[in-house]
């Protein structure tokens, strides 16, 4: 989304958290505070796409849908990254970024990202850059840090906790690295071995609106898997064989990569799956 659209969309998300949840197209083009006309317009149109607005009785205005109930999303995801890097002994690096919206006052918090491993397995390593807040109305931002749970021995949480809590229409924009050593099965029969499961798997979650999300998975030169699909719905298993979701169409392919571009996908646990070679 280009930098003058999404500035529409924090205006029109900013306003129907002002307006008690309602939004009128008209308001938006007569009271638009220099924003284009064209830029709301196409805002408006992509925003209306997600079917997070309902007609209201009167037929003119709109209502976010779970405002009045407060059971609307904490964030829309305007786009989220993954991706992941095969070496050729194992070796798993991951790099994840996001930009979200806040759609409605007082979002205190967002769960970002974790790191599970097994016991008696060194703890991989991570990089938590500074996050952005930005405040694209007034053209301000500021620099905050991740907050990093580790109070589980083998489990830890990155979030973000906002003080003060966001308001409606603002932007948080956040990455973060993995490193694992001897993460991925190198072989079928490896893979069989640990876990029962002849596929791997790399996955990223979708937690509410989206508009785009894409997962990639580089591979080292030379490596030649023998299948790979698009899961929604997996759940993984660490000690048994996962048991499958839904097998989806667009994957990506070739020979360096496998690829998955979701548009406005619906919430759930995404995952790139290959089988190794044998």
């Amino acid at each position: 989304m280009n930098p003058s659209t999404l500035r529409a969309l924090a205006y029109i998300v900013q306003s129907i958290s002002k307006n008690d949840g309602k939004v009128s197209i008209n308001q938006q083009l007569t009271h638009r505070r220099h924003i284009r006309r064209a830029d709301i317009a196409n805002a408006w149109d992509r925003f209306l796409g997600l079917k997070l607005l309902e007609t209201t009785k009167e037929e003119q205005d709109y209502r976010l849908v779970g405002f009045k109930e407060g059971k609307t999303a904490d964030f829309l995801t305007i786009w989220m990254r993954k991706s992941a890097r095969v070496s050729a002994v194992g070796h798993r690096s991951v790099r994840v970024a996001a930009q979200v919206m806040a759609l409605h006052d007082g979002v205190t918090s967002r769960a970002c990202g974790s790191i599970i491993w097994k016991e008696k397995v060194p703890m991989p390593k991570y990089r938590l850059p500074l996050v952005r807040v930005l405040d694209l109305l007034s053209g301000k931002q500021i620099l905050q840090h991740f907050t990093v749970d580790d109070s589980k021995p083998t489990h830890i949480q990155f979030r973000l906790n906002f003080e003060p809590p966001l308001a409606a229409g603002k932007i948080a924009e956040y990455g973060f690295y993995v490193w694992n050593r001897n993460y991925y099965s190198r072989s079928r029969k490896e893979a069989l071995q640990l876990y029962q499961d002849e596929w791997v798997r790399e996955g990223l979650g979708v937690t509410g609106p989206a508009f785009d999300v894409s997962i990639t998975v580089r591979l080292p030169e030379g490596y030649r898997y023998q299948d790979c699909r698009l899961e929604k719905g997996t759940s993984p298993s660490a000690s048994g064989p996962a048991s499958p979701g839904e097998v989806l169409s667009g994957l990506k392919h070739d020979e360096k990569s496998l690829n998955a571009s979701l548009q406005q996908p619906t919430p759930g646990n995404y995952y790139i799956c290959w089988i190794p070679p044998e």
